[in-house]
């Protein structure tokens, strides 16, 4: 029994400490799907632009604008959600832009049939508003969606490691919850 000291005292020296591998969050994939999402969003954006304005398919681009706008709405967000962000700021922000286009778009359509509203540029302010919010939130989302994932590695992070005490030896436990 008195070399249980002693091997102890060696084993705790020659001993790593030990980390539970939950798989942690790359901040450059989480970058890599906010900023994806968004390129490929705009992409669609484009896509239908050019269906209108080569091709004059008019139709089809107002189905393009929905799915982009809706792309912008939601894809930015991808590198948050990887990393565990279920409500991300910018999403909020992109909400609030979504719902300004909403309500230019109710104000445009009521000023087509009140001969009253003619020259009022309310609308189209409420549209550009509505527009940068949108932007605000897609650029907030890809600037801040590293640091998202590095947050969930240092709240995933727990390590054992040997320890001795005056009263014997055991495991220490330590980490962020």
């Amino acid at each position: 029994m008195k070399l249980a000291g002693p091997a102890t005292l060696i084993l705790a020296l020659l001993a790593s400490t030990a980390r539970a591998e939950e798989a942690d969050k790359s901040p450059a994939i989480a970058l890599l799907l906010s900023a994806g999402g968004a390129v490929v969003s705009f992409g669609v954006a484009g896509y239908g632009a050019m269906l209108e304005t080569e091709r004059g398919m008019e139709r089809e681009s107002d189905r393009y604008a929905a799915i982009a706008l809706a792309g912008l709405l939601v894809a930015p967000s991808f590198g948050h959600w990887y990393a565990g962000d279920a409500l991300p700021t910018g999403l909020l922000v992109r909400a609030g832009g979504g719902a300004l286009l909403l309500t230019a778009y109710a104000m445009a359509t009521e000023c087509r049939t009140d001969a009253s509203c003619a020259g009022d540029h309310s609308a189209r302010v409420v549209a550009l508003a509505g527009g940068g919010a949108i932007l605000a939130g897609v650029l907030w989302d890809i600037a801040t969606a590293p640091r998202a994932a590095r947050r969930w590695n240092a709240r995933h992070d727990l390590a054992i490691t040997p320890a001795l005490t005056s009263g014997g030896a055991g495991l220490a436990l330590g980490g962020s919850f």
